[in-house]
């Protein structure tokens, strides 16, 4: 199991700095041309670095964090408090500087055990003696679960067709998960924005999901509107593809991208370093794998999926027990059960959604399919970490929309349920699924 230092990664773009912004709202982001809050992100071997980017170099800022229980228990604490750390500086987008800091001393696992279970880290970053937004996040604990969100293909761009503001199809995602889900960390498998080489459409991404970004740690894939961008590996830090062990769990980030088909041999390496020592002592859990094409898809335009990634890295997904495997590209969400491997499609994050046409093999059809609805995965794995209960849901909005930040409310709608795992369907699974079925066939929001 790797060992893995905390470091914080927070990020925002042109950053011109004015005291009275306190960046805890999507106006006050816009205050002072901020152009997002903070986030976090983990390096490879479990580094969890901090970003933010600013105008020139200001050497004026720090972070200070300290940890806390999740649940209050009055007889343990979380380890040292109030720590404080060192800017750097870790690339340039145009004449702006991706700054990041390193938050040292925090273990999230050593010699298998986890350090501090049940904790939550908080900081927050200062100018001086100005705080300009606080952050948080929790450390993934196998004794007692954790939950984690994937979504994909958000598209953001100030020049999208959708209104803008609240009513935005990806901030009813981002806003749904932030007011209804309290997860561990989250992944983006791509398409993040819809040119990776247009700074404006990272500034727009950094808004969009500032509510989500400032309380979670954020893993990333390319998609193929990322185009292969310094800026894209530059602002979040990550390789091209790369494993790291949360909460007992093994995850794999993998590059489906045409420009990276000379690497699917070394990527398979990668895959199958990571499945086949699922059974090991230092990891129980399951195996997740995320990347941007989906291998089996009921897409007119790409009928049956991506051939070319089954044909590279499919034996190795469906011969392994317990893998579980994230896509999007495809607007739509998809959920097939392959042999040992379950393949989901979840390309719903905000991007123009898609049409379905019928899958050309029935042996291998989709276990559902479902048109027309902006959503996200939740991943909820129990105390042990050898299961998973896993949910696509998708936003219902209620409230005031008549003006451009009405006054609205969010509430998550299950529309796909499965778990993944050892473990078999249970009364709520069934519950689930018989309220699941009621609603067919569905609508968009």
């Amino acid at each position: 199991m790797k060992t893995a230092e905390i470091l914080i990664l927070t990020s925002a773009l042109f950053l011109i700095i004015s005291p009275s912004c306190a960046l805890t709202t999507h106006e006050e982001i816009q205050c002072g041309n901020y152009f997002s809050g903070v986030f976090m992100t983990e390096k490879a071997e479990g580094v969890i670095s901090v970003r933010w980017v600013t105008e020139g170099y200001d050497d004026n800022f720090s972070i200070r964090y300290h940890f806390s229980r999740t649940e209050p228990d009055e007889d343990q604490t979380c380890g040292q408090t109030d720590e404080q750390t060192e800017e750097q500086t870790d690339g340039y987008i145009l004449n702006s500087s991706i700054n990041r800091q390193n938050i040292s001393g925090l273990m999230l696992y050593s010699a298998g055990i986890l350090t501090y279970p049940g904790c939550r880290v908080s900081g927050r970053l200062l100018r001086g003696e100005d705080q300009i937004q606080p952050f948080s996040f929790k450390i993934p604990d196998k004794n007692s679960g954790f939950e984690f969100i994937v979504l994909s293909d958000l598209h953001s761009s100030p020049d999208d067709n959708v209104t803008a503001g609240t009513k935005a199809p990806v901030n009813s995602v981002i806003n749904c998960i932030s007011s209804c889900e309290d997860p561990s960390f989250a992944v983006i498998s791509g398409d993040l924005v819809d040119d990776g080489y247009i700074p404006l459409q990272w500034q727009e991404f950094f808004i969009r999901t500032s509510a989500l970004l400032n309380t979670t740690v954020l893993y990333t894939t390319p998609g193929n509107h990322e185009k292969n961008s310094t800026y894209y590996y530059d602002l979040f830090g990550y390789p091209q593809f790369y494993q790291e062990e949360i909460g007992g769990s093994r995850f794999v980030f993998l590059d489906s991208n045409d420009n990276a088909a000379v690497q699917f041999p070394a990527q398979k390496e990668l895959i199958d370093d990571n499945t086949h020592n699922s059974g090991s002592d230092e990891s129980t859990g399951l195996n997740f794998i995320f990347f941007h094409h989906p291998p089996y898809s009921s897409d007119g335009r790409h009928p049956g999926g991506w051939t070319n990634i089954r044909k590279a890295w499919g034996d190795s997904f469906e011969n392994t027990p317990d893998t579980v495997v994230f896509s999007g590209h495809v607007h739509a969400y998809e959920r097939f059960e392959i042999k040992n491997a379950t393949y989901i499609t979840c390309g719903t994050g905000g991007g123009e959604l898609y049409n379905l046409g019928i899958y050309p093999d029935d042996e291998d059809s989709p276990e559902m399919s479902v048109e027309k609805r902006y959503g996200y995965m939740k991943v909820k794995v129990p105390p042990g970490g050898s299961s998973a209960d896993i949910s696509f849901i998708s936003p219902v909005i209620s409230g005031d929309s008549s003006t451009a930040t009405g006054d609205l409310k969010y509430s998550p709608e299950i529309i796909d349920y499965s778990v993944a795992g050892n473990h078999y369907p249970n009364s709520r699974f069934m519950e689930n699924i018989m309220k699941i079925s009621e609603k067919l066939p569905f609508k968009g929001i």
